[in-house]
């Protein structure tokens, strides 16, 4: 997971050109490998970023993946060799394979040149186990434990292990949340900038129908020290019936233009084998923090003899 995380954080960084707005990779990845049933698809996905130098040289760098979806919401991308261009550096990014299957609750990242995989379980929201109406019982709890025992203590405990049950439901709730739906939030490019965005109405693009927007946001002058006011323009085009981007454009005369684009694309099912993993593979498994269950103190009745506390023990 630390190599994928590692290869994740590069690229953005590279796409981003060293900081600008991560819309275009994140959205397109994040539309890609959503579970989505019944929209079987195969694709070559295509990027390209393109960064203009103040001597009228450029750099490029281009990538190329594979992706596949069958109609149960399994999903493969197989993305080829690539070099990714860092300050003062070129990354070697070797091919990898990552299947993502929710039927059987898996993520698989496979490297085939060292014939090794590492499956983690996927962990989404729904896993979350809960008692319901936990801040009614919170209040029944305390009132018969009052009662049983007697005394304010044991209220006292009660009350204070049904908040410490009730902030720890709330943790775990956000991080499930954040781990189901990882939002990248771009921060605003200045104070001042402001944003609008167009429909770009329905065309095309390989046999597939998309709706297109543009967004553009624009930096007023002297805002961030600049002569004149920038342009920056993002273009999106959304295949409702695929739910996902199959064709995008980031435009920032600052650090350049990245494009990503589906080019093959295939309605039918794909084979099945394409989201086995390999058996005769070396596995790392890779252990997520377990589905969290809220445990409610247990309740004796109330005809029942308080418990005899321990005895002291003796120094």
């Amino acid at each position: 997971m630390r190599i994928f995380l590692l290869s994740l954080l590069l690229l953005t960084f590279a796409a981003v050109g060293y900081g600008q707005d991560s819309k275009l990779f994140a959205e397109s990845i994040r539309s890609s490998e959503r579970t989505i049933k019944g929209a079987p698809f195969s694709a070559e996905a295509q990027s390209e970023s393109t960064q203009m130098l103040a001597d009228g040289n450029r750099i490029t760098h281009r990538t190329a993946s594979r992706l596949f979806r069958d109609s149960e919401g399994r999903f493969r991308r197989e993305d080829m060799p690539k070099q990714i261009g860092v300050p003062g550096a070129v990354v070697e990014v070797p091919e990898s394979i990552l299947i993502i299957d929710p039927v059987a609750g898996y993520r698989y990242v496979i490297n085939e040149k060292r014939h090794t995989m590492r499956q983690s379980v996927l962990k989404p929201a729904t896993e979350i186990k809960k008692v319901s109406d936990l801040r009614s019982q919170k209040a029944e709890i305390k009132a018969k434990q009052a009662e049983q025992q007697g005394e304010g203590k044991a209220a006292g405990r009660a009350d204070m292990a049904a908040k410490a049950a009730e902030r720890k439901e709330k943790r775990e709730e956000r991080l499930a949340a954040r781990k189901a739906d990882v939002k990248f939030v771009a921060k605003p490019l200045a104070p001042d900038s402001t944003t609008k965005t167009e429909s770009l109405g329905v065309q095309s693009i390989d046999g597939v129908n998309a709706e297109g927007t543009r967004t553009t946001t624009t930096i007023p002058a002297g805002s961030i020290g600049n002569e004149r006011e920038i342009n920056i323009v993002y273009e999106k085009w959304y295949a409702k019936d695929l739910q996902l981007i199959v064709m995008s454009k980031h435009t920032d005369p600052r650090f350049g233009e990245q494009t990503y684009r589906l080019t093959n694309i295939r309605r039918d099912e794909p084979q099945q084998s394409l989201f086995v993993p390999p058996a005769d593979y070396s596995t790392v498994e890779e252990k997520g923090p377990k589905p969290f269950t809220v445990v409610m103190p247990k309740v004796a009745p109330l005809e029942s003899k308080p418990p005899v506390p321990p005895a002291a023990k003796k120094p």
